[in-house]
C-alpha cells in the first residue's frame, strides 16, 4: 500500500473525490484527513502502485488547475 499526502491548502477535497471516482476501476483509494492533510491510501492497483499514485497526482493537478479557472 502506498499513501499520497496532499495539503488541504493546495488541493480541494472535492477535486480529490472526483479523481478517486475517475480511478475507481484502476485502484481502491481510501481517504482520511489528518490536520492540514488529505491522505489517499492506494490498494489493489491494476498497475504498479507507485506509477498509479504518480498518474493520480498528475490527474489531480490537472483537475485543480482547470477548476481554478
Amino acid at each position: 500500500m502506498v499513501t499520497l499526502t496532499l495539503r488541504k491548502e493546495i488541493y480541494q477535497k472535492s477535486f480529490v473525490e472526483k479523481a478517486i471516482l475517475a480511478y475507481a476501476s484502476i485502484a481502491r483509494i481510501d481517504v482520511t484527513t489528518k490536520g492540514d492533510y488529505i491522505l489517499c491510501a492506494f490498494r489493489q492497483c491494476t498497475y504498479d502502485e507507485n506509477l498509479t499514485v504518480k498518474e493520480f497526482e498528475n490527474y489531480l493537478i490537472d483537475l485543480t488547475n482547470n477548476g481554478a479557472r
